[in-house]
């Protein structure tokens, strides 16, 4: 059985990827069929279709295609609502287990596309002519994803007039301010060339055999870890595309690839670099016409995607359907390895794809001329002429056609970095395979020294995810942990620290492995399936390899296997956790299933997909679920998280939050060995005095505002005395921190020594000393961030330590001087005792 255990953590968004042409389809009726009766024989709560589900499946559909209520109307809604659900003659669940699912799909999804074409030909001339009043006291909300949906298309052409409004006053803004930020920028000597950033030579690598491929359907063992589910970053809105990771890989030195391979990119209908030429009327209505040949473009495997995703969350909100292209991500990113360039990309507002870093020793990084701040503004996806442009283009579709197979060639159009440089040139990379290191365990050795008592050296191991390859179990979560800790052990530490924050889970099969280095022999997470069948998974060393102090961070994205870990430590009183309010709240375990094992025979199993299946809850030690709840933490440090809408409470059709017994076996450690009444009064002194932590504060509340009016103004003159004062607070705020930072490094270097050991470090006979900028660069050569409305960027954190990372280690500082303090009153009374007896005889 798979088992997949990692949140839902953004709202679902449109994404179409249909500019090139998809191998033939299955047949979609029959998967519909299939992927429902699978629904009903496996999903835990064993529901069967009735109105409320179908009521479901039409709000899940309909907000997988329109999540901001921007398009379709009330009148649509309605309409769709008498036909499909309720006393329909035909509703949802009747039609698929005919073999007729794609016939409201289909229907729903091209009312949808009538409506964008609408609502991008209103734009259009909202663009070309309307006249926009910047100085009254109008709002516009920030987000209508709580809004109604508009009654009629004319009540949707007002939402839409305001939101092209909201849109052209921050592009003009913006322009403004970037024009500024030009001329007030120092000119360089006149003949000096602007030199692209210096690449750091890439060492050298092994050609490695290619492996046997295997196709998404043979995986159906492997636990959740990638962004599997459609969530925003994975499926961006046209006008909301955030930052994405995408592909990285080595093979050895780089052939030049063929001449006749690279054909000049002249075909690109590419934009002139955005303040050249394109007003901002003419950058969003580029922007919306884009998005709507992308929804023209359409194929049923996409419709099919978005429709069979919605009768899947109808049942809770990790269920989903996962096509064959959300399934080979899927794999990739569980794999912490991935295919392609070795680049990391952002979408910006011109429509242009920022390179916004350089995976060092990948492809790009060899073959040199790909540099950070390049704009991609086309793709030649296989080298052979055929070139697509990406402007505007959803950043997961601009990946999915910069990925392809190990040692083929893509062909990347590229502007240059300066916008005053309008020439295109194209590069030829050759795509290969490499390790995700940011995305593997790591660890650091801190060397402390106190004004009183003895050193101290603590190590900090940060884990991003619990990551796991099946096809030849390396690499693993618990493998590469273990290792961290035997050599933190060699080096002499006395706590550590285990930084789980930001870990949206994975493996469920390796959390009684990692408990295991830190826990004797017992249960670790209980199961309980549809049938109320509990299944106990147990550490099975006899001992751990540490005994020592711990402490766990955490955070709201802290979920699914970081949630386990945590609890259990928690539960035994194994560890201090320190955090944010809580952690997620998912306590649900997903298993995926090949469609196409379920087809009947004959039937075209062929890009079928996968069902992702809730069938378990889990429940810590003691009977309770972190469904909802999460991990509270022992000590709990403000966050702005804790203002925002983050965790499993916040989800359409969460599973509610019970308990079971305790699971057998079960017996925790002595509470009073972790101190927590010392440690966290300590903690609490230190928060309450510490400047970062009034920020934050601060942000908490200002959050709160923002959230709960849920307006901007569309008024210029408040637009930009807000952008002023804001700007102002930033600036103060980084005054003081600047002045009081270099006092707090001057402090550190007296206090702190930091060793790098990152898994490549394993072998040294020596650490080395950590250098924050180097280290970075060793694995990402990332572009300069600029504030686009000229925000002073902060000062980086002394020596790295962010206030929860500082604030973390102080407390394992605490915990290791209580320990001392204790055992020293424990000897002091055995000596007195001892010395009593002596004195009887």
């Amino acid at each position: 059985m798979s088992l997949f255990i990692r949140p839902l953590l953004a709202v679902t968004a449109l994404f179409f990827c249909s500019l090139a042409p998809l191998p033939a389809a299955a047949d979609f009726n029959a998967v519909g069929k299939a992927l429902t009766i699978m629904l009903g024989d496996s999903h835990f709560d064993g529901l069967r279709f009735e109105n409320n589900l179908n009521k479901r499946i039409l709000e899940r559909y309909l907000h997988n295609l329109d999540p901001e209520k921007l398009y379709l109307t009330q009148e649509d809604v309605d309409e769709f609502t008498v036909q499909y659900t309720g006393q329909a003659q035909s509703p949802f669940d009747i039609l698929l287990l005919r073999s007729r699912g794609m016939e409201p799909a289909r229907e729903i999804y091209t009312r949808f596309a009538t409506r964008v074409a609408e609502r991008t030909e209103y734009i259009e001339r909202l663009t070309d002519n309307a006249a926009f009043n910047f100085e009254g006291d109008t709002m516009v909300a920030r987000s209508r994803k709580n809004a109604a949906w508009p009654q009629d298309s004319f009540a949707a052409q007002r939402i839409w007039g305001l939101k092209i409004a909201d849109e052209l006053l921050t592009e003009e803004l913006l322009r403004d301010e970037l024009l500024q930020q030009q001329e007030q920028a120092p000119k360089p000597a006149e003949g000096a060339a602007e030199k692209p950033p210096a690449l750091p030579e890439p060492s050298p690598t092994k050609e490695e055999p290619e492996k046997p491929k295997t196709t998404p359907a043979d995986n159906g063992k492997r636990p959740e870890q990638s962004a599997a589910t459609k969530t925003e970053a994975e499926k961006p809105s046209p006008d909301a595309i955030p930052a994405k990771v995408v592909n990285e890989n080595p093979p050895g030195p780089l052939p030049a690839p063929p001449q006749a391979e690279e054909p000049a990119p002249k075909v690109v209908p590419a934009p002139e670099p955005r303040f050249q030429k394109d007003s901002p009327r003419k950058i969003i209505k580029k922007r919306y016409q884009r998005f709507q040949e992308s929804v023209q473009a359409a194929a049923d495997e996409e419709i099919a995607d978005y429709f069979f995703s919605a009768v899947a969350q109808a049942h809770d909100p990790h269920s989903d359907y996962l096509s064959v292209a959300e399934n080979e991500r899927f794999d990739r990113e569980l794999r912490n390895q991935l295919t392609g360039i070795g680049a990391e990309l952002s979408s910006q507002p011109d429509g242009s794809t920022k390179v916004a870093g350089i995976i060092v020793n990948g492809p790009a990084h060899r073959q040199g001329q790909l540099q950070p701040n390049d704009r991609i503004v086309a793709i030649d996806p296989m080298n052979d002429g055929r070139v697509v442009d990406v402007t505007f283009l959803p950043i997961e579709r601009v990946v999915q056609l910069i990925l392809g197979r190990k040692d083929t060639f893509v062909g990347i159009i590229i502007h240059n970095r300066t916008a005053e440089d309008s020439e295109k040139r194209k590069v030829v990379i050759r795509r290969g395979t490499i390790e995700l290191k940011n995305a593997a365990a790591s660890a650091e050795v801190v060397k402390v020294a106190q004004p009183e008592g003895a050193p101290l050296s603590l190590g900090w191991i940060t884990i991003p995810s619990f990551y796991l390859d099946f096809e030849d179990a390396d690499p693993s979560v618990y493998r590469d942990v273990k290792k961290l800790v035997s050599r933190l052990k060699r080096e002499g530490v006395d706590g550590i620290a285990l930084d789980l924050r930001n870990n949206p889970g994975g493996s469920l099969t390796e959390v009684p492995l990692l408990a295991g280095l830190f826990l004797p022999r017992g249960p670790v997470v209980q199961a309980k399936d549809q049938t109320g069948r509990v299944d106990i998974l147990s550490s099975t060393p006899l001992s751990p390899i540490y005994n020592g102090p711990l402490v766990v961070v955490t955070d709201r994205n802290s979920a699914s296997s970081s949630e386990i870990f945590a609890g259990v430590l928690q539960d035994y009183n194994r560890a201090i956790i320190v955090g944010e309010s809580s952690t997620f709240g998912k306590g649900t375990v997903q298993e995926k299933m090949g469609v196409a094992n379920f087809l009947r025979f004959m039937q075209d199993p062929s890009r079928a997909g996968d069902l992702k299946a809730t069938v378990q809850k889990f429940y810590r030690v003691t009977g309770s679920s972190t469904q909802l709840r999460g991990v509270v933490p022992d000590i709990v440090l403000p966050s702005v998280n804790d203002s925002l809408e983050i965790g499993e409470r916040y989800l359409p059709h969460a599973l509610p939050h019970d308990a079971i017994r305790p699971a057998p076996g079960f017996r925790p450690m002595d509470r009073k060995g972790l101190h927590l009444p010392e440690v966290a009064e300590k903690s609490r002194q230190r928060v309450q005095a510490s400047q970062d932590f009034k920020y934050i504060r601060e942000d908490i509340i200002q959050t709160e505002v923002e959230f709960r009016t849920n307006l901007v103004s569309l008024n210029r003159k408040k637009r930009l005395d807000n952008a002023k004062t804001e700007k102002e607070r930033i600036a103060a705020r980084n005054r003081e921190r600047r002045s009081r930072f270099e006092r707090m490094q001057q402090f550190d270097d007296q206090r702190y020594h930091f060793l790098r050991l990152a898994l490549d470090d394993l072998e040294r006979a020596q650490l080395e000393t950590v250098d924050r900028d180097r280290d970075s660069q060793a694995i990402i050569l990332r572009a300069e961030e600029n504030d686009e409305m000229g925000a002073e960027q902060a000062p980086e954190w002394p020596s790295g330590l962010d206030p929860y990372k500082r604030e973390a280690l102080d407390i394992l500082t605490d915990l290791l001087n209580e320990i001392e303090a204790a055992e020293e009153l424990e000897e002091l009374k055995e000596a007195v005792r001892q010395g009593t007896a002596a004195g009887q005889l």
